[in-house]
């Protein structure tokens, strides 16, 4: 309190700390948003940009990101198609006829996403991943 006492007068710094308060126990994710209804609900009357202004010189920051949406299917394109020779059909009379594959995602907190893929030869059901 006594580092910030130049930029806050005491009323402020009063605002400052419950301000601090509550992004501290919702674990650093409030922004100027919450924290002022926050506020609301607590009976203080201030602004929402009012907030933001006490929140910036204590370098306090949403630390909420949106998520990442995956967008698998972008059908709406010119690019050629690639013709369905198997017309849906996946047997095959012989191995090494008929090859599918597969791809998916997988969200991990680590690396971002990943993508694994496999083939699979249609008869024999052996597989090739990665």
């Amino acid at each position: 309190m006594g580092e910030n006492t130049k930029e806050f007068r005491i009323a402020s710094m009063c605002r400052a700390l419950a301000i601090r308060g509550i992004y501290d126990d919702n674990r650093f994710v409030y922004g100027a948003p919450r924290i002022h209804k926050a506020l609301q609900k607590a009976g203080e009357t201030c602004s929402r940009n009012r907030v933001a202004r006490i929140m910036r010189p204590l370098k306090l920051r949403s630390k909420a990101t949106r998520r990442y949406r995956v967008k698998t299917t972008d059908s709406k394109h010119d690019h050629p198609i690639a013709p369905d020779l198997l017309k849906r059909d996946f047997t095959a009379s012989a191995p090494n006829r008929v090859w599918v594959s597969d791809i998916t995602y997988i969200g991990t907190d680590e690396a971002g996403c990943t993508w694994p893929s496999s083939w699979t030869c249609s008869p024999g059901r052996s597989s090739v991943g990665r």
